[in-house]
Parts: structure tokens; sequence; C-alpha cells
């Protein structure tokens, strides 16, 4: 049994929830790959989580990690985007 006084992470919500298809963008990619206007919307998507002051983004999803990967390396970004699971086996570490 693990017990803790302070809480493993503080979960952060940023604007578009990710129920949303486009999210970062990956369901949608091939029909998105002509679109010329505006930013990427994977790239629109980070800045809506680092506006959140988050210190890492955790994903469920594999497109989306690569997606929002790729999303910091265009914004010069050093905010990990990590698995869920990642997240939760650094949490449960032994300190």
């Amino acid at each position: 049994m693990i017990a803790r006084r302070e809480p493993l992470l503080e979960r952060v919500e940023a604007g578009a929830e990710c129920r949303d298809p486009l999210a970062v963008g990956a369901a949608v990619a091939p029909t998105r790959s002509e679109e010329r206007t505006g930013e990427r919307i994977n790239v629109e998507r980070r800045k809506e989580l680092m506006a959140t002051g988050a210190d890492t983004i955790a994903v469920a999803c594999p497109f989306c990690m690569t997606m929002l990967g790729d999303a910091g390396k265009k914004l010069e970004s050093d905010v990990p985007v990590l698995d869920i699971a990642e997240v939760v086996a650094q949490r449960l570490a032994p300190d």
C-alpha cells in the first residue's frame, strides 16, 4: 500500500478536451493535409497546453505524443510530452 500526503499530480485541462478529435489533428491529418491557412493544429494545441503552465504534458495516444512532440520542437519548448503510463510510473517509483 502506498500512502502520500500530497496529490501525485495536479491535473490541468486546456481549452479543447481530448474527446475533441481535432485535439492535435492526428485523426484527421489525411483530410487536412491540403490546408494552407493558419497554424498547424498540433502547434496551436501545444500552445494551448503550454499556456496552462504545466511542467509536463501527459497523453494517452501515440499520435498525440508524436504530434505534440513535433510541435514542441517547432516552438523550441522543453516541456516534455509523456504517455500517461510514464507519468504514473514516475509518481509511484520509490523516492
